[in-house]
């Protein structure tokens, strides 16, 4: 089903399309049952390179921070911390106050320092 998505996604010829589709698919996926880590992983990275080449870098930030998540539950506490913190930087940079909040909250519930 994730190939059939992304291949959908790259016959549209929108390269935003695949990208949105790479990060939705690793939140899916990492929500399922036994998940796949390295293929949400790529998912997720291969998003945030995208979108951190072009114009969409709230986009960008958001899979950080759903990183941050895929890793959290894998137990990766420093990875999980650094792609939050790194969140939570571009949040602020950019001004995205909601989810400024949220990547506070999650980074004290974790037991890391919003930096």
């Amino acid at each position: 089903q994730v190939e059939a998505a992304l291949q959908r996604a790259e016959q549209s010829e929108q390269p935003v399309a695949k990208a949105q589709v790479q990060q939705s698919m690793g939140r899916i996926l990492a929500a399922g049952n036994s998940p796949d880590w390295t293929k949400i992983e790529n998912l997720l990275k291969d998003s945030i390179a995208f979108h951190e080449s072009g114009p969409a870098l709230p986009l960008a930030a958001i899979t950080k921070f759903e990183l941050g998540k895929v890793y959290a539950q894998q137990g990766l506490a420093e990875q999980s911390q650094k792609m939050f913190n790194e969140a939570l930087r571009q949040f602020q940079t950019l001004r995205m106050t909601w989810h400024i909040a949220q990547a506070e909250e999650v980074i004290a519930q974790s037991g890391g320092a919003v930096s």
